[in-house]
């Protein structure tokens, strides 16, 4: 099955290497956003509820699409967030944290290349950076699937709207406690992403 999938992928990038200069371009795009708050498996009898809180996202895109529709992308976003206990009495902020994530991507556009609609859908890996004051920093092994729109009423300017599912790989390192800060006693966290942007192609 390994060969086939390895040879299946051969084929693919050998096609999109014979693809005429003309057919490729870039896109570059800022956007900011909402990530909802995402619940933890494991909590402290004295809370109802333990999760990362939602928040403000933001962050920037670079695509380099080969054909009129497959492409790959680089995006790094960031939110400001906390690890927030729910008590009777209401929230309560143990500590902030801050996520950023550097994501590969492969891309699928919709649509002929002079489309002003281009619907897309992509898939990728990278990795999540927690940072919190005073505990030490780590970094997981994040993953992201998703899709949008884009929309052009000039033929270099438009905007784009996307919804990505990012699970992150909590436990990625065997030699690490799994409960440590970033650890959260659980194997995932599943945050969803909310996005618009500006996006400018040459």
């Amino acid at each position: 099955m390994r060969r086939i999938q390895c040879s299946v992928l051969v084929v693919l990038m050998m096609s999109i290497a014979r693809v005429s200069a003309s057919a490729q371009s870039w896109e570059m795009s800022g956007f900011g956003g909402y990530t909802p708050s995402v619940a933890l498996d494991r909590h402290a009898e004295e809370f109802t509820d333990l999760n990362i809180r939602g928040g403000f996202t933001f962050g920037l895109q670079a695509a380099r699409f080969l054909t009129p529709r497959w492409g790959v992308e680089v995006v790094f976003s960031r939110q400001a967030s906390a690890l927030e206990g729910i008590t009777p009495d209401g929230p309560a902020e143990l500590y902030g944290i801050s996520l950023a994530q550097l994501h590969g991507n492969l891309v699928y556009q919709f649509g002929n290349n002079d489309a002003r609609l281009r619907p897309f859908v992509f898939g990728g890996a990278g990795a999540t950076f927690f940072d919190a004051f005073d505990l030490d920093s780590a970094t997981k092994t994040s993953f992201g699937l998703g899709g949008g729109v884009k929309y052009f009423p000039w033929k270099t300017i438009g905007v784009r709207g996307q919804l990505a599912y990012k699970p992150i790989m909590l436990n990625d390192d065997p030699d690490s406690d799994l409960c440590e800060p970033f650890g959260f006693c659980q194997d995932w966290l599943r945050p969803i992403e909310l996005g618009v942007g500006v996006t400018i192609r040459f």
